[in-house]
């Protein structure tokens, strides 16, 4: 049992993990939830946990103010890059690198897994992880340019040897949520 059940038992509540709602609307006392296969549950309550624009769109019918500064909300797609190396490589001190915006870089971060995390060190083997993307730099690469492209920048700056033995890319279009000026008054 997880905490979540846990929590969703002492409240007297059901969890749908991974059921994908289509919309919300207000009944007298109570809401409909029609779910993307066309079932509805009728609830006291919603707890709505998605990315600002899927919560617009839930939230249109029944709270049309508060779905309308969602709609607003930027969010900027981030790809990670998992990198493998052979050997101990010698990393700096410290659990990773931040890249600061004016930069110029690709990479916008790094990770040194092992010195990160400890526990998941291997005998032998390197483990980073790079962060690629920012607001208004979309991640344009296919998954073998962006590892061809990630290695080039870090290997002279981190004297990695010339090719990673295993590479990985995970991406997440409207990751990352850009909180302009006056976000709180709006939202």
């Amino acid at each position: 049992s997880t905490y979540a059940d846990a929590v969703a038992r002492a409240a007297r509540v059901e969890l749908l993990p991974r059921t994908r709602a289509a919309t919300v609307e207000r009944l007298s006392g109570a809401l409909r939830v029609t779910l993307a296969g066309g079932r509805s549950i009728i609830a006291d309550g919603v707890v709505v946990a998605v990315p600002a624009r899927a919560a617009a769109l839930l939230l249109a019918l029944v709270a049309p103010a508060a779905a309308a500064p969602l709609r607003a909300l930027v969010d900027a797609a981030v790809a990670l890059v998992g990198l493998a190396y052979r050997g101990d490589v010698r990393l700096p001190r410290g659990s990773g690198v931040l890249v600061p915006p004016d930069a110029g870089r690709l990479v916008k971060a790094v990770t040194f897994y092992g010195q990160k995390w400890p526990h998941a060190a291997r005998e032998g083997i390197t483990l980073l992880r790079a962060s690629v993307g920012r607001a208004g730099e979309p991640v344009a690469y296919d998954d073998e340019e962006l590892v061809a492209r990630v290695v080039a920048e870090l290997r002279p700056l981190l004297r990695l040897p010339p090719k990673p033995f295993d590479a990985f890319v995970a991406r997440w279009d409207d990751a990352l949520p850009q909180y302009a000026p006056g976000h709180l008054a709006r939202v």
